[in-house]
């Protein structure tokens, strides 16, 4: 078997996780209750992990302020994440890619890493639940000293 072919990536990931073979057709991992999906990329120099994050509200204000708090709260993650947010249709999904290498087993483990973070970053975006209070809303609205 290649070393870089996907197969063979998929195979080492397996391993290293401890799960038993041969690695399923349509590979993919159930972590703390959400499903990742393995697949080759379309020039095969890469493994692509995907989970949906979830579903944009059906109403437009909904909706927009879904978007607006993924968009801002996602380009604060653009210069330190490989892993990245894309829309299919109404879903939401977090992507990250790692190389088709059975040799690189710890970035395709950092990959999967990568996309559970923002499973857990921005889950409560379109799950319905208030946002976590960040830093810069109470600043907008509060004086604050510090003394050292």
């Amino acid at each position: 078997m290649r070393t870089d072919s996907f197969e063979a990536a998929t195979a080492a990931l397996w391993a290293s996780l401890g799960l038993p073979g041969p690695v399923p057709d349509r590979p993919s991992l159930r972590i703390d209750g959400r499903t990742l999906v393995l697949s080759p990329a379309p020039d095969g120099r890469q493994v692509v992990i995907e989970a949906e994050l979830g579903r944009l509200p059906p109403d437009r204000t909904g909706r927009g302020e879904a978007l607006r708090r993924l968009m801002r709260d996602g380009l604060g993650l653009v210069l330190t994440h490989r892993a990245c947010l894309r829309l299919q249709d109404d879903a939401v999904m977090a992507v990250a890619a790692g190389p088709c290498r059975a040799d690189a087993v710890p970035a395709l483990r950092d990959a999967v890493e990568e996309v559970l973070h923002l499973l857990d970053l921005h889950g409560p975006t379109l799950d319905g639940a208030a946002p976590a209070p960040s830093a810069d809303r109470f600043l907008d609205h509060q004086a604050v000293i510090l003394r050292l």
